[in-house]
């Protein structure tokens, strides 16, 4: 894992460079939660090293048990945390201190909890929001900008990633979002962006917030979504 980050880091590099004179390409990996104890050393020692332009900060793992991949690693750690609610309640957690520790220009995927979650599962209870506000209120602090992820529709949830009721908060407190499509492969590069445009202005999201470059010096700059 570490030789392909090494030859992505590398690569990215060549072709910022290459195609400097057509295109600003910003140079960015996605941090992770794993192992508990060592990933804000190890990340941010990352960054560094590779001097990368930005950081998206995502947790897949809770307890270092994934909740984005298997169902059977989900009912692991369902089991162990003591039910839905409190496995949602400690991923909030889990986000909140990934944003104190990595202090990450994006935030991936905010609810990703609900990936493997039942469809008809309530995930905004009051224990649920409380955890999930002091999140927010973390992102807010560090001056994050949230990820309005498009893989929502890709793997069947009917919206991206995050609901409704988060968007409508975070806007609220003024907390910005880009775009992800959260890419696997070429194909899938802009997948949902049209269909997360108008999402975002149905629940009063009325720009985004893009990373660019001027001067040498990485900036941010809210681009209105209406005409």
């Amino acid at each position: 894992m570490r030789a392909d980050f090494e030859a992505y880091a590398a690569a990215i590099r060549r072709l910022a460079d290459e195609f400097a004179d057509r295109l600003i390409v910003l140079r960015g990996f996605e941090a992770e939660v794993v192992p508990a104890a060592g990933y804000r050393a190890d990340m941010l020692a990352l960054r560094a090293r590779f001097n990368f332009d930005y950081m998206v900060g995502s947790v897949h793992y809770v307890d270092e048990v994934s909740i984005d991949g298997l169902k059977e690693d989900f009912e692991t750690i369902l089991a162990s945390a003591g039910g839905l609610e409190r496995l949602a309640v400690r991923y909030y957690e889990e986000v909140a201190a990934m944003v104190e520790a990595l202090k990450p220009e994006v935030v991936g995927h905010l609810d990703l909890i609900r990936r493997n979650a039942p469809p008809d599962a309530k995930l905004d209870t009051p224990a649920i929001r409380t955890a999930a506000g002091r999140a927010l209120e973390a992102i807010r602090e560090h001056g994050c900008i949230l990820d309005l992820n498009t893989a929502g529709y890709r793997k069947g949830l009917g919206s991206p990633y995050p609901a409704p009721w988060l968007v409508q908060w975070a806007n609220e407190m003024g907390i910005g979002f880009c775009f992800g499509d959260d890419s696997h492969g070429p194909r899938q590069v802009g997948e949902g962006i049209d269909e997360a445009r108008g999402y975002l202005l149905r629940h009063g999201v009325t720009t985004v917030t893009v990373l660019t470059r001027e001067d040498s010096v990485v900036i941010r700059k809210a681009v209105p979504l209406k005409d």
